[in-house]
């Protein structure tokens, strides 16, 4: 038998992946980029972020399988 057909026939081998806990220290310094970033964002001129959001549309849009052309 070939090895990748009994992959398949295992159930934990299509079982959904659940990342493990972080560390404590690892959600301290998440938490910390993402308030960053909110006072970041927050201080941007509104045309500037007008930008910004129009310069990544498509790499977003990328990831999500929709692209529109505004």
């Amino acid at each position: 038998m070939n090895t990748r057909d009994g992959l398949y026939r295992d159930p934990a081998a299509i079982a959904p992946l659940k990342p493990s806990e972080l560390a404590a220290e690892l959600r301290e310094l998440a938490l910390e980029i993402v308030e960053a970033a909110a006072q970041l964002g927050g201080a941007l001129h509104p045309m500037t972020a007008q930008a910004i959001a129009d310069f990544l549309r498509p790499a977003n849009s990328y990831y999500s399988g929709t692209y529109a052309l505004d």
